[in-house]
């Protein structure tokens, strides 16, 4: 969501604009040659292949499903929470943070107020009814099945798998640009290496080899970032503390309106504030790339941990990034006529910008090794969480498979075989990508507003309602979906008519200066009238889609004035989350209803599949 605009002129960094062998001097020494030099390569290329080995031999002991899919449920808290740093932090946000703050100053910032309202509903309201060890869960969509109906839970996974699989391509994609940028390496070779071996790691493993490479490249990322964050305060102009000084003078480092009430702005302390917090409980609460890894571990209480674990960490990587596109335009505040037309119109590449021209051989591999460690990290994720939500959800909850001899192997060879095919799609995706000519942005807010909003605002319904039922769950991700719908439109409307820049060379400038070019018509009257709410900052949509989801299941509620059974909603809800005498009853005698898998080492998935009641 951070690329505000096309990434695909990242490759075309012209040497004649001076972005390539540059002999000037930077902070008075001498500016070293764009590229990568033998030293990087070196590093990037040991990355890799450490990557791939830790990948291909970290796998489970056994071959069942439960192992495969869940690390057999002996997941280190701590492990897989740090591993989070790099399963939420992709190469958008790598690239996209510093770029961001780089134009809008430290507006970001605002997000650790997101991540303190988040936390406490992905740890003490939504882990306990993933994570409680008597429902034994493997996909967070279980529990729609258990609280609502089995039709709710396959909207929910199939709207998931759809988002997933669309974003894994722009994952691989995005990063591939700068790296072609930095280094000359074509998109599609990046896109090839970067996916393949994700892919494959990923499906000899399953869900421990992408717990400890993710590890591995969450350290790579902090310690990459770190660096490159005391590179540039050390060459500020004054140094780090007239960095402040500076930026304060400017009027850069807060703009004016900055906490202003209108939800009309994008840059907003309470859009961002209240977007980002519900995107978080999203991301990090519901979302299956995030839950399954809490579910590897043992307990609630260890769920809780690596929730905690990867909250804290990923609010470090926030500040360290928004600090780092702090100090980058302090530094090249000085340097302007350094930095090119293509690279102040749009500031997403000046991260690469920077680490391709200004940083040292060894660092710049770390920094790409960095980039190249977020985007396997969460591409692996990804395609593991694809391949478990449709083997779960689908496979075995739809009887699509006829339960045999030796299941337990022919359920681990179908996971490997869909692990393949869901990595190749998103390989191709982003190969495609490059030809497709939309914002990045605008893609990943469709995708997020039409997938994320409505399956929040149904956990959302789910637990804190006790007399909502599927029909309600139904009524609100309906409404909610017509919403999203004028929503984009609005925004595709009233958007277009917005002033523009562009890089342009005229008579009297040697060099292409950017150029504000003023809307050819102004707003329709229909973006002051049936199209105002369309016009909400896009940090909103999570919030507003989610809450109209929400609230349309609670009208429908109570005007239906029905409610479920009480034994269905005991444990499901935060008002009956205490699993009383006639709840355990109830998971006695139909515990198939609600167990993704048995304790026993057998077919933990196929064997309960065919005494499931049809929904």
């Amino acid at each position: 969501q951070f690329i505000h605009q096309r990434v695909h002129g990242m490759a075309d960094f012209d040497e004649s604009e001076g972005v390539g062998g540059w002999d000037g001097l930077s902070d008075g020494g001498p500016r070293r040659k764009s590229g990568l030099s033998t030293v990087d390569y070196v590093i990037v290329a040991a990355y890799v292949v450490i990557v791939v080995v830790i990948g291909s031999r970290v796998s489970s002991s056994t071959g069942s499903a439960k192992n495969y899919f869940l690390a057999g449920k002996g997941a280190n808290r701590w492990v897989a929470g740090i591993s989070l740093i790099s399963g939420i932090t992709s190469g958008i946000s790598f690239i996209g943070v510093p770029g961001y703050t780089y134009k809008n100053g430290v507006a970001m910032l605002s997000f650790l107020c997101g991540f303190i309202l988040a936390a406490p509903f992905i740890i003490y309201l939504a882990i306990p009814f993933f994570a409680r060890p008597e429902l034994k869960f493997t996909t967070s969509y279980s529990y729609l099945e258990a609280r609502f109906s089995r039709r709710i839970r396959s909207i929910g996974s199939a709207l998931f798998l759809l988002r997933v699989i669309v974003y894994m391509g722009f994952v691989l994609f995005a990063p591939a640009v700068a790296l072609e940028a930095v280094a000359g390496v074509p998109v599609y070779a990046s896109v090839l290496v970067t996916g393949t071996l994700a892919t494959a790691y990923t499906c000899k493993g399953g869900m421990e080899a992408v717990i400890w490479t993710d590890f591995l490249a969450s350290l790579t990322l902090i310690a990459g970032v770190s660096v490159a964050l005391a590179m540039a305060l050390t060459r500020v102009e004054g140094g780090a503390g007239n960095l402040w000084r500076t930026s304060a003078k400017e009027g850069w480092l807060i703009p004016n309106d900055f906490f202003s009430n209108s939800p009309l702005k994008t840059v907003n302390f309470w859009c961002m504030f209240f977007g980002f917090a519900f995107n978080m409980a999203a991301q990090s609460g519901t979302d299956q790339i995030a839950v399954q890894r809490y579910l590897a571990t043992a307990d609630v209480r260890s769920a809780q941990v690596t929730a905690a674990g990867g909250l804290v960490g990923n609010m470090i990587m926030t500040v360290l990034l928004v600090i780092l596109g702090w100090a980058l335009h302090g530094f090249y505040q000085t340097r302007q006529n350094e930095v090119p037309c293509d690279v102040k119109h749009d500031t997403d590449k000046i991260f690469a910008f920077y680490f391709a021209n200004d940083l040292p051989p060894g660092i710049c591999g770390l920094l790409v090794a960095a980039l190249c460690a977020t985007t396997m990290s969460v591409f692996a994720g990804g395609i593991n969480a694809a391949t478990t939500c449709f083997i779960i959800d689908f496979v075995q909850n739809h009887r699509l498979l006829t339960a045999n001899h030796g299941a337990v192997v022919n359920t681990v060879k179908l996971a490997k075989i869909l692990t393949v095919c869901f990595g190749l799609l998103s390989i191709v995706i982003a190969i495609l990508a490059q030809y497709i000519n939309e914002s990045l942005s605008l893609i990943t807010s469709v995708a997020q507003a039409v997938c994320c909003a409505p399956t929040f605002g149904v956990f959302l319904l789910g637990m804190l309602s006790q007399r909502a039922d599927s029909f309600d769950a139904a009524v609100g991700l309906g409404v909610c979906f017509a919403f999203m719908v004028y929503l984009l439109a609005g925004a595709a409307i009233c958007t277009d008519s917005l002033p523009t820049q562009s890089c342009s060379k005229n008579d009297t400038a040697p060099d292409y200066s950017l150029v504000t070019a003023q809307p050819l018509h102004k707003l329709p009257s229909s973006c002051h009238g049936t199209l105002l709410v369309a016009r909400v900052s896009q940090w909103l949509y999570p919030a507003v889609g989610s809450a109209v989801c929400f609230f349309s299941g609670l009208i429908s509620m109570l005007i239906r004035r029905q409610s479920p059974p009480v034994t269905k909603i005991m444990g499901l809800t935060w008002w009956t989350r205490e699993m009383g005498p006639l709840a355990e009853a109830r998971l006695g005698a139909n515990q198939h209803n609600y167990t993704d898998y048995d304790a026993a080492e057998v077919d933990p998935f196929l064997q309960t599949a065919y005494s499931k009641p049809i929904n």
